[in-house]
């Protein structure tokens, strides 16, 4: 650890070895050094070298803040910790995942920010390769609970091609109560490319008619 003056007052302390530091205080670092994107980076590089088990469950708490205060990260950052949690083996890291890609999804309406369509991209097929047999039973679980928002997001974000691939949100939409299928339906129609628009357009007739 090193000092260095900050103008008067007390010496600002920076941390210049990261080896054997737990995994709770590198995510601290990951979490709270957005000042300092090196320190971050350097973090990042230490739970990599950890085992999946010791820093998955820290981890989720970075992919959390990551997805609520974007602008703190640089993007390959949050392309790190997106890396990091894709090639954990365990069901957690794929509900953490699931957990905040209506988020993830959102940011599409935002325009440029800093969820860009290329970190979207880089999610979604991190999140797309999470097929392993203890992940179909969270995939089961987690699937209806995506609210019709979610869906009309999936489909109409130009990123998420291969996530649409996986789940077919055109699918999902069909099987919400009909309220708010309804509604995810008109979304569409307003929102989607024409293909997608002259479906939602066929299903509400159909819907109307039943």
């Amino acid at each position: 650890m090193s000092t260095a003056k900050n103008g008067p007052g007390a010496p600002v302390y920076k941390i210049t070895q990261f080896t054997g530091i737990p995994a709770s205080m590198l995510v601290h670092l990951v979490i709270t050094a957005h000042d300092d994107p090196a320190a971050q980076r350097q973090a990042l590089a230490e739970l990599a070298k950890l085992s999946p088990q010791r820093r998955g469950s820290h981890l989720i708490l970075a992919l959390r803040h990551m997805v609520e205060q974007p602008q703190r990260y640089e993007p390959d950052i949050m392309a790190s910790i997106v890396e990091l949690l894709a090639t954990d083996p365990s069901p957690d890291a794929t509900r953490a995942m699931i957990e905040v890609l209506p988020a993830i999804a959102r940011a599409q309406k935002k325009g440029i920010g800093p969820l860009t369509l290329d970190l979207r991209a880089y999610f979604y097929q991190a999140l797309a390769t999470r097929r392993r047999d203890t992940d179909h039973e969270v995939w089961r679980e987690m699937l209806p609970r995506l609210s019709g928002e979610t869906l009309v997001d999936l489909l109409t974000d130009p990123a998420a091609e291969q996530i649409r691939e996986l789940l077919s949100p055109m699918t999902l939409i069909k099987h919400l109560p009909r309220e708010q299928r309804r509604q995810a339906l008109r979304d569409v129609l307003l929102t989607g490319n024409v293909g997608q628009s002259l479906a939602a357009l066929r299903l509400l007739l159909k819907d109307t008619t039943a």
